[in-house]
């Protein structure tokens, strides 16, 4: 059989929506609710709990939506559908359960969960006992269901999948979805109410039927299924460069829209969130704190949980005018860790001012005070202003989602030295195109040192790694890419003079310390990694300008790097430009980090 044969079959896709939105309140129920509500149906069960549908009605019954109309609408709208078959598809009552209210909005969006993992908080669920121990959520937010109704819920899902063409939706799910329909056989009343919804509006599931070796027989067609199914995105090589270690999945770009955002608390917390892409939604993990367990594990080079973060809320780089003509697509893009890529790197990409980063505290009492509420503010207004994010980290296994937003090099614990990489940073950088401004937030463990291997992305042995120093009262505060000449600034650049370029260009440095700087060895790194030797001092307070020679580096007027590097090759300081910064002929670009 084929998507068309069933889609007959189903008597068409539902869609008169026309008439629904003229239906009276009465109409709505006549035709949709009251087969849920009338008594003679009373030994119905919720979908998520093995309660009788009298008693739910009794403390709050309603209807849920197992594919959630956002989802629905997001995908047909991507695909170019009429608002009426949106529409349909929303109000079709084939995608319609029985459940709890209060349920209902505890459930949200989440997906089902099709790995038969074990739910970690029925105490969230306020039904009544029977529940405890049958559904509520799973280490991933997923909704674990009673076994009881897996059949209903795939019946469901699979119906919408096929009649309304949602391809790729739940197709990593379609074997588990279909075995679920196989076990737990259509039941009575799923039965009554394929014949009372044919009776009212004309349209039926197929797939809920009494004639269990015709619906075997269908579960079993791959031709029916296999439309229903996008190839997964190719894995590409993890490295294009020899390099030891590095993310176990590869690194990746997410780009798309926030649709759901919560906090998990279960082990390491994180803020999770779901990002759509049109014919996909990707799950999201970022971490707001450190899982090393010092009771545990102890270890001398661990100075606590809690994550440097930097958050800029105008961010300004060559990178974001890049973005767009790189990636004009949402979706998951794999990365090759180099620049050129579009990869992040947090000491070579000279993303901000690290000694800018500050440490945050996942969850303290109090408002506007730790990483959740910030992390959540930005969300929230990316999600309201449908604003794009571009998440950049480790894809998950399964290639469902994303996790290790945050510094991905430098580790000087053990379990994770094995996952160090140049050019693998994570990170959360959001465009909000109705002002055409970015917000970027970058985070790293107190534990990660700032000087790093230019192949492995390895702590650095042979320097002093700067990752924290003593504070006032000998607590370790952070001061990230500390170097000998750490207070050796790059203040100005003289990014486009008026007339021929080669000579002219030219650098300005500033020694903010209190000590003669010798610069005898020291060079000015650009983008292509091309260096300007320095020679001389730089005595306290004294600023200097450098003129390249057109020779070696150079400063490119679509937006660049500058970086400055010690005698041992350690980089002091970092700054970037942008394209709109580099087109101002003659006059020089002011670093203010």
């Amino acid at each position: 059989m084929y998507r068309e044969e069933f889609i007959q079959l189903a008597g068409g896709a539902y869609g008169s929506n026309e008439d629904y939105e003229d239906w009276s309140g009465r109409d709505k129920y006549d035709n949709f609710w009251a087969f849920f509500l009338d008594r003679d149906f009373g030994w119905v069960g919720s979908v998520y709990a093995n309660v009788p549908i009298e008693n739910l009605y009794r403390h709050g019954h309603s209807i849920e939506h197992v594919i959630p109309k956002s989802v629905l609408e997001t995908q047909l709208k991507n695909r170019g559908q009429s608002r009426s078959v949106i529409k349909g598809a929303r109000t079709n009552p084939f995608n319609l359960l029985a459940a709890g209210a209060r349920l209902n909005s505890t459930r949200s969006s989440f997906e089902f969960d099709t790995e038969g993992d074990q739910p970690v908080r029925p105490g969230r669920i306020p039904i009544n006992p029977n529940a405890v121990g049958t559904t509520g959520l799973d280490v991933e937010r997923e909704w674990v269901i009673p076994s009881r109704s897996r059949g209903d819920v795939a019946r469901c899902v699979l119906y919408m999948i096929l009649v309304y063409e949602l391809d790729g939706l739940y197709e990593e799910d379609l074997a588990v979805l279909r075995r679920w329909a196989w076990v737990d056989e259509p039941s009575a009343w799923e039965l009554a109410y394929n014949e009372w919804v044919s009776g009212r509006l004309g349209i039926r599931n197929p797939l809920i039927t009494g004639d269990i070796e015709r619906l075997k027989g269908m579960l079993q067609d791959d031709s029916l299924f296999n439309a229903a199914l996008l190839p997964a995105p190719p894995m590409l090589e993890r490295a294009d460069t020899p390099r030891s270690g590095g993310l176990e999945n590869g690194y990746a770009l997410l780009i798309g829209g926030v649709e759901d955002t919560w906090r998990d608390m279960v082990g390491a917390p994180h803020m999770m969130l779901r990002v759509g892409t049109g014919l996909h939604s990707w799950r999201v993990a970022i971490n707001v704190r450190s899982k090393h367990n010092q009771s545990v594990d102890p270890d001398p080079n661990f100075p606590g949980n809690d994550l440097l973060v930097h958050v800029d809320e105008n961010w300004q780089h060559p990178l974001a005018d890049q973005l767009g003509d790189k990636f004009p697509q949402p979706g998951l893009h794999f990365l090759s860790h180099s620049g050129e890529s579009g990869a992040l790197d947090y000491i070579r990409g000279n993303l901000f001012a690290p000694q800018d980063m500050e440490i945050i505290p996942s969850d303290v009492p109090g408002a506007d005070n730790d990483l959740f509420e910030r992390l959540e503010d930005i969300l929230k207004r990316a999600r309201a202003r449908s604003a794009l994010v571009y998440l950049f980290g480790e894809p998950f296994a399964d290639g469902r989602g994303l996790h290790q937003v945050h510094m991905n090099q430098g580790s000087v614990i053990d379990d994770y030295k094995e996952t160090d990489g140049v050019w693998q940073d994570g990170g959360l950088l959001i465009h909000f195109q109705d002002v055409d401004r970015w917000t970027a937030v970058f985070m790293a463990f107190q534990s990660q040192c700032w000087h790093t291997d230019d192949q492995t992305g390895a702590a650095n042995e042979d320097n002093r790694c700067s990752r924290f120093s003593e504070g006032e009262d000998d607590q370790a505060a952070p001061v990230p890419g500390v170097s000998e000449g750490a207070l050796v600034r790059i203040v100005s650049a003289m990014v486009n003079p008026r007339g021929s370029e080669v000579g002219a260009e030219s650098v300005t440095l500033i020694n903010l310390g209190e000590d003669t700087v010798d610069l005898e060895g020291w060079v000015l790194m650009d983008r292509q990694k091309r260096t300007e030797p320095l020679t001389g001092q730089l005595a306290a307070n004294e600023a200097r300008t450098f003129v390249l020679t057109g020779n070696d580096a150079r400063l490119g007027n679509k937006g660049g790097l500058i970086s400055l590097l010690d005698k041992q090759g350690l980089k002091v300081h970092g700054v970037s430009y942008t394209r709109q910064q580099g087109r101002k002929e003659g006059v020089p670009v002011v670093f203010l980090n």
